[in-house]
């Protein structure tokens, strides 16, 4: 009897304080974090209940910093959600930090950390296509059309970027079409029935959308 008594777990005078510490309210988890891509939804898990359902009162726990549009809601009694307008594009960094004063049902605070972040990292192609007719090969001088989830810096383009030719080990080097040039390019395929930049801004914005 007194080793089965012995081996259940209990709260004594001695282990009072630890067991408090046991039972703090805190955020349990809170995803996406770090570098993430195509990031429509953030949802946070805390370890006790905060809100009562059907409450009209209940408010959101963090404060949101954030160049995209989005909404908070409360899906249960432990878990927050915040639903963006569309996906985060590249080149934006999101945080959300608790607000102050939030406490459990219970009246209890939050402890641990208060804020999470994540971002979108630099800017990725999104869509492509190559302004030529599809039967013919690529030359030289080709010219490719590009839309990127972010804007990019043309000088770092052009100092990365790099074409690979299948059999060779050389790789050749880029340049950025800009300006009135590259208006005049749009043009020419326009002009000449080319669908390409139609295709590109269809297939680009079913990304970002």
């Amino acid at each position: 009897m007194n080793q089965c008594l012995s081996a259940v777990p209990f709260c004594g005078a001695a282990a009072l304080s630890a067991c408090f510490a046991m039972a703090e309210a805190k955020i349990e988890s809170f995803t996406p974090t770090g570098f993430n891509k195509d990031v429509r939804q953030v949802a946070a898990r805390f370890s006790e209940p905060m809100v009562i359902l059907g409450d009209p009162d209940r408010s959101d726990p963090f404060t949101v910093k954030c160049a995209i549009p989005g909404t908070g809601r409360w899906v249960d009694e432990r878990h927050w959600v915040y639903d963006f307008e569309y996906e985060v594009p590249g080149d934006e960094r999101c945080s959300f930090t608790l607000r102050r004063g939030v406490r459990t049902l219970a009246g209890e605070a939050v402890a641990g950390p208060r804020e999470a972040a994540f971002h979108t990292g630099g800017p990725t192609i999104i869509a492509s296509r190559v302004s030529r007719w599809r039967s013919d090969p690529i030359d030289e001088r080709q010219v490719f059309l590009l839309a990127l989830d972010a804007r990019a810096d043309e000088q770092s383009i052009e100092r990365h970027a790099r074409c690979r030719v299948a059999g060779q080990t050389d790789t050749i080097a880029v340049d950025v079409v800009a300006d009135a040039k590259r208006t005049e390019i749009i043009d020419a395929l326009r002009d000449n029935g080319l669908e390409l930049i139609d295709e590109l801004v269809e297939e680009a914005s079913s990304h970002l959308h």
